[in-house]
């Protein structure tokens, strides 16, 4: 695991708490890369198959 120092938009990581209920910075960060890594794995594959 590995610190970072980034600036994050307040009112965008306010909405994505709302949304979806995570309460800290590291959850939200955390699930917004497990999925932006799962959405490109997706399109690869579909990609390689034709899609």
């Amino acid at each position: 695991m590995s610190r970072t120092s980034i600036e994050i938009d307040d009112r965008l990581l306010r909405r994505a708490a709302r949304i979806t209920g995570l309460k800290t910075t590291r959850e939200i960060i955390h699930r917004a890369l497990e999925v932006l890594v799962k959405t490109e794995e997706r399109k690869s594959i579909l990609t390689y198959f034709g899609g």
